[in-house]
């Protein structure tokens, strides 16, 4: 009796140990203490996995969040290196401006995207510490060391044994970053699972899961996918039953801007067009709210959103139109015989080449004029 004493015992000490790592954690991830959330979720992750198994119903939660956390620290590690102003003028002469306009188209539209994540998680933030993060607490039981799964936290965040390594070199850095979204990419897959097994009770963390591994996506420049996880989203959302304007915007949004980064000109208008669509219910529910000062400065501001939308409504469409004439230009030279000094080759190469070019590099100027702008909030 006493042996089997002593084992309830130590378990219940894990359990309120976890409980208060997930606890911590979640808190430092609203505080955007990144480093500190994904070390604190990884203890906890380690403790409810052995209690309840890697693959149980009460490890979905914790997986979310600490595949968060890793997410955000990766994207904050990986801003470090992006930009690269440093990097594009000791590389070489040949490959400055082109990998200028690139870096820069990317930089930008990825920064945008991050802008209006991490505004919505502001708003949000409230509701997670006093309302989610009470109820995660009992659930939290996830494994950054189940089977065939890594374990990540403590060697890729900043603390502890990383925090010896600040001083290392920028590839290191971005080691650690790609290592992060990684990892967190394969614990939200196995989040996916959890929930996809638990069905309408797990509809509403399904979707954010998607929603973050499309994020991981557009972090790596992988639009295509960041697209296709970003409507499953959205899918998934709309099964819930619930209304979230404001979510629902922030998604169209980043749509757009994954459109924006492919060149898909009339995909990105019409994303935009639904966020701003979204966004106009969110103002008419505010404004059907008692008027006060609160919700004044949140009607401005969401009007202001709305703007802003529309300035790269303008933007988009002055791009697509813009590419369109430079093409059309292009063609009236070859069948005008400006490009028959040339051979062959060239000529027939020219308005492919010059299209590239000027989609390229109007696409870019899209992207610059939007992130010269003040950063938008969906929140």
């Amino acid at each position: 009796m006493a042996e089997k004493s002593e084992t309830l015992v130590t378990k219940e000490e894990k359990m309120a140990e976890a409980k208060e790592l997930f606890g911590r954690g979640s808190r430092n991830f609203c505080m955007k203490q990144y480093s500190e959330a994904a070390d604190d979720l990884s203890a906890c992750c380690a403790i409810y996995s052995e209690l309840y198994g890697p693959t149980a119903d009460e490890c979905g939660l914790p997986y979310l969040m600490y595949a968060k956390s890793l997410t955000a620290l990766g994207k904050d590690e990986n801003n470090l290196i992006v930009p690269g102003e440093d990097e594009g003028e000791e590389d070489g002469e040949g490959e400055e401006d082109e990998g200028e306009e690139g870096g820069e188209e990317d930089g930008e539209a990825e920064g945008e995207e991050k802008e209006a994540e991490e505004k919505m998680k502001t708003s949000e933030g409230k509701s997670d510490e006093n309302g989610e993060a009470k109820k995660e607490e009992p659930e939290a039981g996830s494994s950054s060391k189940p089977v065939d799964e890594p374990q990540p936290g403590p060697s890729t965040s900043t603390n502890g044994a990383g925090g010896e390594q600040a001083e290392g070199t920028e590839e290191d850095d971005d080691e650690k970053g790609g290592g992060n979204l990684e990892v967190a990419w394969e614990i939200l897959e196995l989040a996916v699972k959890i929930f996809e097994a638990q069905a309408d009770k797990g509809f509403d963390n399904l979707s954010e899961c998607y929603s973050e591994l499309a994020g991981i996506s557009f972090e790596n420049t992988h639009f295509s996918e960041a697209i296709n996880d970003y409507k499953k989203s959205l899918a998934v959302y709309e099964k819930t039953g619930k209304s979230d304007s404001r979510l629902v915007a922030e998604i169209f949004y980043k749509i757009g801007l994954c459109h924006v980064m492919l060149n898909e000109f009339d995909d990105s208008v019409k994303s935009f067009r639904e966020a701003c669509s979204e966004l106009d219910k969110v103002i008419e529910q505010e404004k059907a709210k008692e008027q006060n000062d609160e919700t004044k400065a949140t009607i401005k501001d969401l009007e202001e959103t709305k703007q802003e939308i529309a300035d790269k409504i303008a933007d988009v469409e002055e791009a697509k139109k813009t590419s369109i004439e430079e093409v059309k230009r292009e063609l009236s030279k070859l069948m005008n015989g400006g490009g028959s000094s040339a051979n062959g080759f060239d000529a027939g190469a020219g308005p492919s080449s010059s299209a590239g070019t000027a989609t390229a590099t109007n696409g870019s100027s899209s992207s610059s004029k939007s992130g010269a702008e003040k950063p938008t909030d969906i929140s």
